[in-house]
């Protein structure tokens, strides 16, 4: 069970991009233990994640001052429920009633949890194997460029058969791609001569 997600890992959680998860963590909309300033990093509880998808989808079509106090509703809510309990949230002390659906947002949040936990659990990161690259556990098969081909279209029976890999594999490498991508500048295509 993840504790603990990078911001990639959140913004995969939540299905927002990267850039949504630092601006609700540097905006503070969510505080201990939903996001903790790590050494050098800032992590976010899978129930941050679901936090700060929530407030995204909200920031449409609900005003600054209800969303600060749904907030602090749904923090109060996340300490005694799972994320896939979350149904309905209303909006306390507002003139009128509101109550907000967020079941949608729970349960996209809590299988792409899931499908992260899972494809945690297929790769290893060994330094005794290929040097610590994420590999498909138990065996020497890099996980990065299996996805790399997954993405160019390669077909899924040809890297079975190649690499001796199972779907759940195959759709592993995927998420673990977009949850933690590689380190550095991305790659270019060549230009063509």
């Amino acid at each position: 069970m993840l504790t603990a997600l990078s911001k990639a890992e959140a913004a995969y959680v939540s299905g927002l991009g990267a850039a949504a998860v630092d601006r609700a963590i540097d905006r503070g909309r969510f505080g201990r233990p939903f996001i903790v300033q790590r050494s050098r990093s800032r992590q976010v509880s899978p129930a941050g994640a679901f936090l700060i998808a929530a407030d995204h989808l909200m920031a449409r079509d609900v005003g600054a001052a209800a969303r600060v106090k749904l907030r602090r509703r749904l923090a109060e809510e996340l300490k005694g429920k799972p994320i896939s309990a979350l149904r309905e949230v209303e909006i306390p002390d507002a003139a009128l009633p509101v109550r907000i659906d967020l079941s949608s947002v729970a349960a996209a949040v809590s299988v792409r949890l899931e499908r992260l936990e899972a494809a945690l659990f297929e790769v290893a990161e060994d330094p005794e194997v290929q040097a610590g690259a994420p590999t498909f556990r138990g065996t020497r098969v890099l996980v990065r460029p299996v996805a790399a081909a997954l993405a160019r279209g390669v077909d899924r029976a040809e890297l079975r058969s190649d690499y001796g890999l199972s779907d759940r594999q195959l759709d592993a490498a995927l998420v673990f791609a977009e949850a933690r991508p590689a380190r550095g500048r991305p790659s270019y295509p060549e230009p063509n001569a």
